[in-house]
């Protein structure tokens, strides 16, 4: 039975929920080179009196402050405390930013079976339009959330190169904020789907981004959402597999070439970096995945993409990325995506040198760590002590008033 479009939209009301975190700012303090004389400069207190103004707070006005590491807070211990610390302590959840990677490709202008949207039978853009606009309603006051859009907008009136149509604007369209809901919205009313899928530059240019901002004491996440291969390939026909269908859809633009290869990389290099002062950062892939007007099918391609993001579908029978054949698939996405990084991720104290060196309990269950991440919990950032779980463990400790609790005897040392 169809599902009228008032009722899809309300099937994806429940899906966000995530929790908020601040932002520092940075000073710039010119270098003796801009001093042209010291003569020049007037007289001041020695720098090693002043206090600074980047990393404590402004005391001045405010007698007998104590000294915030002397607080047993968590974040303190991670930070200050060595690496394996005996005991049992109890996880706090760990907050999160998440980064929504938007295809605004031309496909996007199709109904979300893959046929073209005559009358009044909603596109993909509009689904997702609405999807966002009633799902983050409840919650933008407390959800922090920023979004990337790809590809660039351009004028399409005239045959414009490769090097125009294959980019993304520099940075983010939105950085991570409370109440983006209504800049989301906008940039979905103002703008129309349009062009080639540089999915590769838009990851590209998100990951430097939050890489570049402060703050390791803060999950992050990439949700990605598309809707067919990524193109704007360095390789040019017809040496490679061809994005689009039609007669000479393939014969000289590099924007017909997937871009599988850099992209599947890419997303590898960014949930599993090989330094470990490098933060990870998961890439959930949300795949409408239907051909259009059966052109060319890149399941197998969202697939891998899910897979390389360390955060894939783990379902009997379904494939590794959240497949949307529906709007109600959409609800089902966004509420597994965002209860997976909001609710069921978690940060220890200690982090002993053997991974399984720690007994984790929910409201009193042992759980076991479970590296398929099926059923159960797994580290995603040891480095900064950060662990979550996965599968019913997950709805376990996603439940209001669970006690997540971990017991350290630090047997590696």
């Amino acid at each position: 039975m169809m599902l009228s479009h008032a009722s899809r939209l309300r099937a994806l009301a429940a899906a966000l929920s995530l929790a908020a975190c601040g932002a520092r700012t940075g000073l710039r303090v010119p270098d003796a080179s801009e001093i042209s004389d010291a003569s020049d400069v007037p007289d001041v207190p020695d720098v090693r009196d002043v206090p600074d103004v980047l990393d404590a707070p402004d005391v001045r006005d405010v007698p007998d402050v104590p000294d915030v590491m002397d607080a047993p807070d968590v974040r303190d211990v991670i930070e200050e405390a060595p690496v394996c610390i005996p005991g049992r302590f109890s996880l706090e959840r760990r907050s999160a930013e998440v980064m929504f990677v938007v295809d605004r490709s031309g496909s996007m202008g199709y109904a979300i079976d893959g046929r073209r949207a005559f009358g009044d039978t909603p596109t993909r853009w509009r689904i997702l339009r609405d999807a966002f606009a009633m799902a983050l309603a409840p919650v933008d006051a407390t959800l922090q959330f920023g979004a990337k859009f790809y590809p660039r907008t351009y004028d399409a009136s005239q045959p414009l190169p490769v090097e125009v149509t294959c980019v993304t604007e520099p940075g983010v369209d939105l950085a991570p904020a409370i109440g983006n809901r209504a800049s989301l919205l906008r940039i979905f009313d103002d703008t129309d789907p349009l062009g080639p899928t540089p999915t590769w530059d838009a990851l590209d240019k998100t990951l430097r981004f939050l890489r570049a901002r402060p703050g390791r004491g803060v999950s992050r996440a990439i949700l990605l959402a598309t809707d067919g291969g990524p193109n704007c390939s360095s390789v040019r026909p017809p040496v490679c597999r061809c994005t689009s269908s039609g007669p000479g859809a393939c014969v000289d633009a590099s924007e017909s070439c997937l871009d599988d290869t850099r992209t599947l990389a890419l997303i590898r290099e960014a949930a599993s970096p090989s330094s470990t002062t490098v933060q990870p950062i998961p890439v959930f892939v949300v795949g409408i995945d239907a051909p259009i007007e059966s052109g060319p099918d890149f399941r197998d391609v969202l697939d891998a993409m899910a897979v390389a993001g360390g955060r894939p579908r783990r379902a009997p029978g379904r494939p590794a990325y959240y497949s949307i054949g529906s709007p109600q698939d959409l609800s089902e996405a966004f509420d597994a995506v965002l209860r997976s990084v909001q609710q069921c991720t978690f940060v220890t104290p200690s982090r002993p040198d053997d991974p399984d060196a720690i007994d984790v309990e929910v409201d009193g269950a042992l759980r076991t760590r479970d590296t398929s991440r099926t059923n159960g919990w797994d580290w995603t950032d040891r480095t900064f002590g950060e662990l979550t779980f996965f599968g019913p463990a997950c709805e376990a400790a996603a439940r209001t008033g669970a006690r997540v609790q971990a017991r350290v005897g630090c047997r590696d040392e």
